[in-house]
């Protein structure tokens, strides 16, 4: 029985185990946005995909946990790394808000 590998240090996977994880997801039809020409997309495609609106979505929750306490981001990691406070900073603490 053949074996795959990525690389010489990966563990490799039986023929019958990658065909079983293979197929492609499959692309809506009925959505206006997704291609017509296609079939499947790669589990590459789809993989950034998700990286790409989680950092997107990401981002969203950001806004409003910055609309809730009021800390940025320089805030949040100074009040992380213990830095000490400067005339342009004041790390967070919890539960203090501005």
């Amino acid at each position: 029985m053949p074996t795959l590998t990525a690389d010489a240090s990966a563990r490799p996977i039986s023929a019958p185990v990658a065909t079983r994880v293979a197929p492609l997801p499959p692309v809506p039809r009925d959505a206006p946005w997704f291609p017509r020409d296609i079939d499947a997309w790669s589990v590459r495609w789809v993989i950034l995909h998700l990286i790409n609106e989680l950092a997107r979505h990401s981002g969203h929750a950001d806004i409003i946990r910055e609309s809730i306490d009021g800390a940025t981001m320089y805030e949040l990691i100074a009040g992380l790394e213990d830095w000490e406070p400067q005339p342009w900073l004041t790390p967070w603490k919890p539960g203090k808000s501005k």
